[in-house]
């Protein structure tokens, strides 16, 4: 008989070459790679210290096809499923999903790479806020879109990520007869994705400003 394992954390991370090419018209390109590896790190420090603290089994995992990034998490000690192909978030979640399935693990949560400030606090209260067996738990972004997932078991609905995608994740799981239990978060709501994200990024937090300009 398989054992079914503790709960994973996914954080899907595009190669820093490609990442936050809507920002092309505020930040030159080796910013944009620096500010997509900062948020990163960030979001895994985050991740490592709210599992610690809450007490909760959790394994952490980032899902990738780059080199730096694969280097980044050997580097935090967490683990890495390799995207053989040019990531599109969808499928790279659904091969997560499918890795976590194989791994025998109960529930899959997943977290973006790019949230602007993340607090422990929120991300605590996320991943240790009861699930059945058979639920979903979504934080949706000031735009609609999906922040923060949890489901169990790993593979309960086909993801659905792009505009909109919170209203997809919401309707997928009613239709098949699950009640979603929606937790929003406040530092869990803002993730960097145009310019005007990034300008209150720099302005809530100035010290990225030096780290992603030099």
């Amino acid at each position: 008989m398989r054992k079914v394992k503790n709960s994973l954390i996914v954080i899907p991370m595009k190669d820093p070459e490609i990442s936050k090419s809507r920002l092309r018209d505020s930040l030159a390109p080796e910013a944009r790679k620096r500010l997509a590896v900062q948020l990163f790190r960030n979001t895994v420090d985050v991740l490592i210290k709210s599992v610690q603290m809450s007490g909760e089994k959790f394994d952490i995992a980032v899902i990738t096809n780059s080199t730096r990034i694969k280097k980044i998490a050997e580097e935090k000690q967490i683990l890495i499923i390799q995207d053989y192909q040019e990531p599109v978030l969808s499928s790279s979640i659904a091969k997560a999903s499918h890795w976590a399935a194989q791994n025998d693990y109960k529930s899959m949560c997943v977290i973006p790479a790019d949230l602007a400030d993340p607090k422990i606090k929120d991300i605590m209260s996320f991943i240790s806020h009861p699930l059945p067996d058979e639920g979903l738990a979504i934080t949706p972004s000031i735009d609609f879109g999906t922040n923060a997932l949890h489901l169990s078991p790993v593979n309960l609905i086909k993801f659905h990520y792009g505009e909109k995608s919170f209203l997809k994740h919401i309707n997928a799981a009613r239709n098949i007869g699950i009640t979603p239990i929606i937790l929003p978060y406040d530092s869990l709501r803002f993730d960097i994705d145009t310019c005007s994200d990034l300008k209150e990024l720099f302005v809530s937090n100035p010290g990225l400003v030096e780290q992603v300009l030099l």
